[in-house]
C-alpha cells in the first residue's frame, strides 16, 4: 500500500501554500530516491526538517522501495553538516534503525465483491441497524457535496466540535478548500431540513486509496452521526473500487478511538517516526496543556476560525 497522492505536485503546493513551508533539498533533485522535505518559514522553527505535515504521512513499504541504496545514511549526514533535525514519518515498518511508535493507523482492506460490513463487528451491524432507523425517523440525509455553501457549513460544524468537546485546534478553512478545488478532496455531509449540515467528512482521494482526514457532527437527538457518515463512506469507497479505506492516525493514548475504528475491520498499522538528531517531543494534543485547552474551549467559535491560519503553520513539524 503506498499513498501516491503526497507525491504529486498540486498536493505539495497546497502543503506549502497552507503552513507556511518552503522545501529543503535534503536529497538531491532527480537523485534515486529523491522526495521532498520542508521546513517552516517562521522565525526559530527552520531548525526542524520534516518530510511531511501533521497526518499526512509516507508509508513504509514506499520508503523501502525507494531508498535501495543508503539514502538515510545520506539524509543524517545533511542534518550533521547543517546542524538541523530532520524527521521521517511513516505508515508501517521503513527498515530505518532508532524508529519510534508514536500512533495507530487502522486500515481497513476492501475485497472486490464483498460487502465491507461483512468485516464489521456483530455490535457495530446491530448499533448501524438502530442508527439508520433513528437517521429516517429524524430526516437526516447523507450526500456528496462539491457546494461552497457546504463546505463553509461543515467547517462550522467541525469548528465548533474541536473548541467546544475537543479542546483542539484545527485546520484552516483554506486546507479544505484548496483540496476540494484541486479534485481530490471528497465532502460527505449530513443534512436535516431543518438545520442543513449536521455532520460531515472530508477525505481525500488517493489512487486505490481513500483517506477518512476529518470528520465533526452535531447533536441531533441521540443520533450517532459520525457513525452513519462512515459506513456510507465505506460503502462509497468499496462501491467505488477502492482497495483500502484509510481511518487514519490515533494518538497511542486514545484507546477508545482505536477501539472503535477496529469494529470496522480494520487491520491496525503503527506509525512510525524516524529522526536523525534528537526525538522530538511527543504533544499529544488529546491530553497535552490540560489548563490552556480549558482556556481555548470558551473562545467563541468565529474567532477560533479566524485565529487557525495564524496558529496552525506554528505547530507544522
Amino acid at each position: 500500500m503506498n499513498f501516491a497522492l503526497f507525491d504529486t505536485e498540486p498536493f505539495l503546493q497546497v502543503v506549502e501554500a497552507t503552513y507556511d513551508l518552503s522545501r529543503v533539498d535534503v536529497l538531491a533533485p532527480g537523485s534515486a530516491g529523491y522526495l521532498p522535505f520542508f521546513r517552516s518559514n517562521k522565525p526559530f522553527r527552520k531548525g526542524h526538517v520534516f518530510a511531511l505535515p501533521f497526518g499526512f504521512y509516507r508509508t513504509g513499504q514506499d520508503i523501502r522501495q525507494r531508498w535501495l541504496a543508503n539514502q538515510w545514511q545520506q539524509v543524517c549526514q545533511y542534518s550533521r553538516a547543517r546542524r538541523c533535525n530532520v524527521t521521517l514519518t511513516t505508515v508501517g515498518d521503513a527498515a530505518i534503525d532508532g524508529a519510534v511508535h508514536c500512533a495507530n493507523n487502522p486500515v481497513l482492506a476492501l475485497a472486490g465483491g464483498v460487502p465491507p460490513s461483512e468485516a464489521y463487528s456483530r455490535n457495530l451491524k446491530l448499533n448501524l441497524k438502530k442508527e439508520r432507523n433513528k437517521c429516517q425517523r429524524h430526516g437526516i440525509g447523507i450526500e456528496f457535496s462539491h457546494s461552497g455553501a457546504d463546505l463553509d457549513a461543515f467547517y462550522r460544524v467541525l469548528a465548533t466540535q474541536y473548541v467546544r468537546e475537543h479542546r483542539m485546534v484545527f485546520q484552516p478553512f483554506a486546507l479544505y478548500a484548496r483540496l476540494l478545488r484541486l479534485g481530490v478532496g471528497r465532502l460527505l455531509v449530513a443534512k436535516t431540513p431543518e438545520h442543513g449540515v449536521v455532520g460531515g467528512m472530508f477525505m481525500l482521494s488517493d489512487g486505490p486509496v481513500l483517506h477518512y482526514n476529518w470528520g465533526a457532527r452535531s447533536q441531533v437527538a441521540n443520533v450517532s452521526i459520525g457513525t452513519l457518515l462512515i459506513d456510507a463512506a465505506v460503502a462509497h469507497a468499496a462501491q467505488s473500487g477502492y482497495r483500502y479505506f484509510d481511518f487514519g492516525s490515533t494518538a497511542l493514548s486514545d484507546s477508545e478511538l482505536l477501539d472503535f475504528k477496529l469494529k470496522w475491520g480494520c487491520e491496525n498499522v503503527p506509525v512510525f517516526r524516524h529522526h536523525t538528531l534528537s526525538r522530538p517531543s511527543d504533544v499529544d494534543l488529546a491530553s497535552s496543556y490540560a489548563g490552556a485547552r480549558w482556556w481555548y474551549s470558551r473562545l467563541p467559535v468565529r474567532a477560533a476560525m479566524a485565529l487557525m491560519p495564524a496558529v496552525v503553520p506554528w505547530l507544522v513539524r
